[in-house]
């Protein structure tokens, strides 16, 4: 088993120091450049080159220090990692059970709801169609404007959508609800609309790369890139 180990900031500190005051001397240095002619593009030259060696040092020097720190964290990770997927698995698990089991309350909720808005317009038929004999044996129109008012209230009824919220469970430790959420799969890819749709640049730079020119939508053209040894 690996050890704990201890990391000091100040020790680090003190490491990066150094290549501070060179670096800033060289931020100076390229301020100052000004190219205007062969010999001082070949100054510019040397100091990229200077540069890009400081850059290999520092980055040289950042791996080294974080070497052993690295090592760590990876072998902490690798502990967890197993543990952790478990973890998820069994949390997949209970959950699957819970919104099964919140799915086939629902279920039987909403079906209840449907027998009892089948039985209240079934009420609401008979007594609208009672106001209506009603209202024409008495020639009564403030009595067919309440039937008028049962039928709207019917068809309310039919075209109302049958939803059903599932109740969250509380305990003395937890506490449980279930969300609906709108989300999607693909099921035909080229069906989809272009909007939604984002251009793979790896691909792109791939048929680039050999020889592609001519891609409908992009303009394929070449820029300069500094190249320095």
């Amino acid at each position: 088993m690996m050890d704990t180990i201890q990391l000091s900031k100040d020790g680090a500190k003190n490491e990066i120091v150094e290549f501070e005051s060179g670096t800033a001397d060289m931020e100076t240095a390229v301020q100052k450049i000004v190219i205007a002619n062969d010999a001082d593009y070949g100054q510019a030259t040397d100091l990229l080159k200077k540069v890009k060696d400081r850059i290999k040092e520092l980055d040289a020097k950042r791996k080294e220090m974080v070497k052993i720190p690295n090592e760590y964290v990876d072998w902490v990770n690798d502990q967890f990692r197993p543990l952790t997927a478990k973890g998820e698995a069994i949390k997949r698990c209970i959950e699957g059970k819970i919104t099964a089991y919140a799915a086939e309350q629902r279920k039987i909720a909403e079906e209840l709801e449907r027998i009892r808005r089948e039985e209240e317009a079934a009420r609401l038929a008979i007594q609208q169609k009672r106001m209506e004999e009603l209202a024409q044996k008495t020639n009564n129109e403030k009595i067919l404007e309440q039937a008028i008012v049962v039928e709207e209230k019917r068809e309310q009824l039919a075209a109302a959508p049958v939803e059903i919220k599932t109740q969250a469970v509380k305990t003395a430790t937890s506490s449980t609800n279930i969300r609906q959420q709108w989300t999607f799969e693909i099921v035909d890819a080229p069906q989809v609309p272009r909007k939604y749709c984002v251009p793979d640049k790896t691909l792109i730079n791939a048929a680039i790369k050999l020889g592609e020119r001519d891609i409908p939508g992009l303009r394929v053209f070449q820029k300069d890139i500094v190249v320095s040894r």
